[in-house]
């Protein structure tokens, strides 16, 4: 398994590909730990920093890990510290996990 966490920003209108630029993603974990991610989709407006940390912050033990894939996440940014909470849930992705923005 690598070292390094993934983090991933996919900017676009089209949902289709977007959505597959993800997949990459998990395939890139699966390929790493040798089981399939788990994954967890949420709109940025019905989560919070703190969430998304509890997702990634933990490195794998057995299986694949965490793919945390965040959809539109301008919510997530509005407010000064809603935006230092992010960096630091940013900063807590462990290896064996990955947090993918994707704004459509």
């Amino acid at each position: 398994m690598s070292d390094v966490p993934i983090l991933a920003y996919y900017r676009g209108d089209d949902g289709w590909s977007l959505d597959r630029a993800a997949d990459v993603i998990a395939r890139r974990i699966e390929a790493d730990t040798g089981a399939r991610p788990e994954r967890w989709r949420v709109p940025g407006v019905e989560t919070n920093a703190g969430a998304i940390g509890e997702r990634v912050a933990t490195a794998p033990l057995f299986g694949g890990g965490t793919l945390a894939v965040v959809v539109d996440p301008a919510p997530l940014l509005r407010a000064k510290a809603d935006r230092e909470a992010l960096e630091a849930s940013i900063a807590t992705v462990a290896p064996g996990n990955a947090l993918v923005f994707i704004e459509q």
